[in-house]
This record gives C-alpha cells, sequence and structure tokens, in this order.
C-alpha cells in the first residue's frame, strides 16, 4: 500500500513537470511567432 502510495506521488510529480515543460515550450514559441511577424 505504501508503494503504491509512492507511486502515485512520483506519477503526480512527473505529471506536474511534464506540465510545466509543456507551459514553457509553448510560451517560448508563441514569443518567437509573436517577435518574427511583421509590425
Amino acid at each position: 500500500m505504501t508503494f503504491d502510495l509512492h507511486l502515485s506521488q512520483y506519477h503526480n510529480c512527473c505529471m506536474a513537470v511534464f506540465v510545466v515543460i509543456c507551459f514553457c515550450c509553448s510560451l517560448i514559441f508563441f514569443t518567437i511567432l509573436v517577435t518574427r511577424l511583421p509590425p
């Protein structure tokens, strides 16, 4: 039971890191896209 709980916490941590990385990548992509557009 403790192993399952630990695995669940590890999975939640991985999901949080994955979401943060996706958010950062999308933010960088959006910034590059906006700066490349002609004024």
